[in-house]
């Protein structure tokens, strides 16, 4: 039984809320209708009001239904991203599969990007293709979609397809730059991550640690010296990327740029620290190695096994060995063992 407020009928019907109240089974009784009708002052025939009221009824009715629906589709987008955060990508799936099912005229654009990215995730192909080409019509024109789609043929080595939806595609995002870049990486086409960067109108924080990442492995020096002199105020300290640009200069054995990037970052994280250290060893620069654990320690950064094994080696090419073995007495024993099994692996090769 349908229950409509006071405050709904009347303002269909232009009565106060205060005198309606009413049920379906209210059609039968042709003495409410009267009181209504005695009560709007207004000359309806007990036809005419009925027949007003029902079509408001059927109005809210469809409206009503309309939310329920809305309301559902809500819930599974939110439930499949839920899903996917967990990594639970197999269930989001499932429960995708379980709601086509039930519900095959209704889908949202956001629960098939999200069944895209668990399709993603699970490097399943097929599935994803099934999804994209039942409802091309609809993703080719959602840029989430897009991206989610060239990211699950990136990596699924299908970098051809890829790079084919992307030309084909009338809208290009920040999004949809960084999936194909991220495919082109993994086929380790650095070459034409560099070029497709240079593309960007407005580069995000993605795009600009993919492109440092395929400059590092490029050993490109004019490209990340190029970017660097115009990086944007609003990412001139963002850590990930100083920390992927610190990368590219080491590679490009630009040890001195490297450094003066590095120092910008707020707190480097200790893998930054390590690459940094193993450069200077490289180069013979022990000393500087020895500087940057002096910072990590006033910065309260927790060295690992890979910075004590710097550290230590570099003790060693300087002859300090009173300071080598100080430095592995501070190694926590939780992780010494480690570090020595290493260390000797490494004089022993």
């Amino acid at each position: 039984m349908l229950i409509l407020t006071g405050y709904q009928l009347a303002s269909s019907i232009h009565v106060h809320p205060d005198f309606v109240l009413i049920e379906m089974n209210f059609y039968n009784n042709s003495n409410y209708l009267v009181w209504v009708f005695s009560i709007t002052n207004e000359f309806y025939t007990r036809n005419n009001m009925f027949s007003r009221i029902c079509t408001r009824l059927t109005t809210y009715t469809n409206l009503k239904n309309q939310v329920s629906t809305i309301r559902s589709l809500v819930n599974l987008s939110a439930e499949l991203r839920k899903l996917n955060n967990e990594k639970q990508y197999q269930k989001a799936l499932k429960l995708f599969n379980l709601y086509e099912e039930k519900h095959p005229e209704s889908r949202s654009d956001f629960a098939l990007v999200q069944a895209l990215k668990s399709s993603t995730h699970l490097n399943n192909l097929s599935t994803g293709l099934k999804i994209y080409s039942k409802y091309q019509s609809r993703l080719t024109t959602h840029y989430y979609a897009l991206a989610s789609l060239i990211a699950l043929l990136g990596e699924n080595n299908d970098i051809t397809r890829a790079k084919d939806l992307f030309n084909k595609s009338t809208i290009k995002t920040t999004g949809i730059y960084g999936a194909l870049m991220k495919g082109l990486i993994k086929h380790r086409q650095f070459n034409e991550v560099i070029d497709l960067f240079f593309q960007i109108p407005k580069p995000d924080e993605a795009n600009y640690v993919l492109f440092f990442y395929a400059c590092s492995h490029q050993r490109s020096k004019e490209a990340p010296f190029k970017v660097y002199k115009t990086l944007p105020h609003e990412f001139e300290q963002r850590p990930n990327i100083l920390s992927s640009l610190v990368n590219a200069f080491i590679k490009c054995n630009e040890l001195s740029y490297a450094e003066k990037v590095f120092f910008k970052i707020t707190k480097p994280i200790v893998n930054t620290y390590g690459n940094l250290m193993k450069a200077f060893n490289e180069n013979d620069q022990f000393e500087r190695t020895l500087q940057l654990y002096e910072q990590m320690k006033i910065k309260q950064i927790e060295a690992n096994s890979t910075i004590y094994l710097l550290l230590i080696n570099a003790c060693a090419n300087l002859g300090v060995f009173t300071r080598s073995q100080s430095l592995f007495d501070q190694i926590p024993k939780s992780i010494q063992k480690e570090t020595f099994v290493r260390y000797v692996g490494k004089i022993t090769t």
